[in-house]
């Protein structure tokens, strides 16, 4: 190109050292008129090498006193041996030479700034070197295209040139017309589109294989509209810490994508949180065989998935994202701490599965702002002991048999949007803590359903949740508890903000004595009889404080408040002295409780689980009497005092009695006959 003038002058660091690297000139405006010969410009890069302090005896440049605009500008930085930019600034070159050691620089504005400097078309002129080497240059690859009629690479003369993947490795006095060189790799930074291949899955596995042992950034975005994945792209990842930058591309994925044994992933794409909306997204689409899964995590830890979508393609999805040891765990791999933002997954048989194969820990994942959507068997599947502590935070769950289900395991839920699902939370046998906290949900049949008759001592805990009971199943529960204690319900709105469903119950389990814990505080219900609806309110231990109900003139009633001991207290007797009743531990740990068992007179001497303040009341229902022992038959802490010096004796037949504990004398204290 005409009107190339010399650049000279010493370069030196900012502690007066000479300077060996590369100094780079980079063009501000996208694309400049060069006045003298009447062309286009575009946005180039001249990269020029210096060693001590000296650029080649070549060096050219084009003055910014041809280009237009008039405020065209170039960004001089200033390259080390290890590929950082250490330095920049901006300087506007006029006249028939530029010394760079006594230039000025000009006040840097950003008005005019619209070139990306870590992936540009890099118009080379006028370098002569004794030697090119691709780590010092910031070289790698060397591309002849033909972008533009005009643009000239002329006298690139070199002994030896390390163009890496271009295949070339020595230039001497070429002339290369209507053609530029492209950089795929600037510092640590690779850009697949640049790589040889016959698709994008290609690309991008070259572009990793090029990454040092220390890891680095494969930057995709590129690679736009609708793409390939015909391998697993991250089978060379080696436990290098990468990050992969993708744009609103279409990868048509056709086998699963499985990031195995792996640390520090990051998976960056950009998702709008819509159903399918592929022209705006990062999308897996899925092309293999029907109900695959389309992501795997095998033996993954702290890393971050975020903006992908997956749907299906001309396969179905068996699973959208699988964490899991398909691996044996070994050392620090093992499922932990990984987490998924703003990414969505459409019609699929499972959304997300949390899966553990092995007795080493799956836990601790967070996934947050996830849109599941379109029709599917389960949104989150969590499965096996070791799945532990998910955080599911915000996003939508909708059209799903079951929102999210736990087969073993624990999780958080907080802020989800849910919709027309059959059952929003389903629990298996699982034995750790569950919070389902601030979650609104309409149109499903169910807000929580616990199938596996469990009698292990777990706790649920419903906090501040909406839910509408528009659409409740057949059974007429919304919530269907069959397991021990406990249920907690806390400030919830059951009624969607005003309806009246007159069959909507509430099922607690009460098979067995105390089995089916219920505590409810200060919520609102869709009718007034949630409990006694219940065909276990007999047996079922429930207590309710404070809640409300709509009623069928849409009124709120206050419900009465519910001790819950008067449900489930049973106490099987014997003929004759009963020392020692077992009021602590097992299930007989109720304030009520009704004898059943004798058949002839029988005595009550003393119960177990005594401390300050506790009540107990007995029911005789039997037509025998019972008798009260003073201070005899139990061991010291667990006597009776009748406080009238003897024994009392009720009357044949059925009878009560109520009792306190009082701490300082180590006695129940009869309160009450008759």
């Amino acid at each position: 190109m005409a009107n190339l003038i010399p650049i000279t002058g010493t370069i030196r660091d900012a502690m007066g050292n000479l300077f060996n690297g590369i100094v780079r000139f980079i063009l501000s405006y996208g694309v400049s008129h060069h006045l003298g010969t009447n062309q286009l410009v575009l946005a180039e890069a001249v990269a020029f090498p210096v060693t001590n302090g000296t650029l080649p005896s070549g060096s050219r440049i084009t003055p910014n006193d041809v280009l237009h605009p008039a405020n065209t500008t170039y960004t001089a930085q200033y390259v080390n041996r290890a590929g950082d930019v250490v330095a920049q600034n901006v300087f506007y070159i006029t006249g028939s030479s530029f010394d760079i050691g006594q230039a000025i620089p000009t006040p840097i504005t950003t008005s005019n700034i619209s070139f990306d400097t870590s992936h540009l078309p890099f118009d080379v002129q006028n370098i002569t070197a004794g030697s090119i080497d691709a780590d010092s240059a910031v070289i790698d690859t060397l591309s002849v295209t033909n972008p533009m009629a005009g643009l000239t690479v002329t006298n690139f003369t070199a002994t030896t040139a390390t163009l890496g993947n271009a295949g070339i490795t020595s230039l001497s006095n070429q002339s290369m017309q209507s053609s530029t060189a492209f950089f795929g790799r600037i510092n640590n930074v690779r850009y697949p589109d640049l790589f040889a291949g016959a698709n994008a899955g290609v690309k991008i596995v070259a572009a990793i294989a090029d990454l040092p042992s220390t890891g680095g950034i494969v930057d995709c975005r590129g690679l736009e509209g609708t793409q390939t994945l015909a391998q697993n792209i991250f089978a060379g990842l080696s436990n290098r810490p990468i990050r992969f930058l993708c744009g609103a591309t279409q990868f048509h994925v056709q086998v699963t994508q499985t990031i195995s044994l792996q640390e520090q992933v990051r998976l960056i794409g950009t998702d709008i949180f819509s159903d399918g909306a592929t022209n705006y997204q990062t999308s897996f689409i899925w092309d293999g065989t029907s109900g695959g899964t389309v992501l795997l995590l095998d033996c993954v830890r702290d890393s971050i998935i975020e903006g992908l979508a997956i749907l299906p393609g001309s396969g179905t999805v068996g699973i959208g994202i699988r964490i899991d040891h398909v691996s044996t765990p070994t050392g620090a791999f093992h499922a932990e701490n990984d987490r998924f933002y703003s990414c969505s997954i459409g019609p699929s048989t499972t959304a997300i599965q949390i899966g553990n194969t092995s007795v080493m820990n799956n836990s601790e994942h967070v996934f947050e702002d996830i849109d599941v959507y379109g029709t599917g068997t389960y949104g989150y599947y969590i499965n096996d002991l070791q799945s532990k502590q998910m955080k599911i935070l915000r996003g939508h769950i909708r059209n799903r048999t079951y929102g999210v289900y736990t087969n073993k395991g624990s999780f958080t839920a907080e802020n989800i949007c849910l919709s027309g699902n059959g059952q929003d939370f389903s629990l298996g046998s699982v034995n750790d803590i569950i919070l389902i906290k601030g979650c609104e949900s309409e149109n499903s049949s169910r807000f929580l359903s616990s199938q596996g008759a469990s009698y292990s001592p777990w706790c649920v805990t419903l906090l501040s949740n909406s839910y509408v009971p528009n659409l409740i199943d057949s059974g007429g529960y919304f919530i269907f508890f069959g397991q021990t204690g406990g249920l907690t319900l806390i400030g919830n709105d059951f009624s969607g903000s005003g309806n009246y469903v007159a069959n909507a119950n509430i099922f607690a389990q009460g098979t067995n004595p105390g089995a089916g814990r219920v505590v409810s505080i200060g919520n609102t219900y869709p009718n007034a009889n949630v409990f006694t609806q219940n065909p276990n309110a007999s047996t079922a231990d429930i207590v309710s404080l404070g809640d409300d109900a709509w009623t069928a003139a849409l009124a709120v009633a206050q419900l009465p408040n519910l001790l819950g001991n008067g449900y489930n207290g049973a106490l099987t007797l014997a003929n004759g002295a009963n020392n020692d009743i077992a009021t602590s531990g097992g299930y007989n740990t109720a304030e009520y409780c009704r004898i059943s068992g004798p058949t002839a007179a029988f005595s009550v001497s003393g119960f177990t689980g005594g401390t300050a303040g506790r009540t107990i009341r007995l029911f005789n229902t039997t037509a025998q009497a019972m008798t009260i022992k003073n201070l005899t038959g139990s061991v010291t802490a667990n006597q009776i005092q009748t406080l009238t010096g003897a024994d009392v004796v009720l009357r044949t037949g059925t009878s009560f009695a109520s009792f306190i504990y009082d701490a300082s004398l180590s006695k129940w204290i009869l309160t009450s006959s008759n």
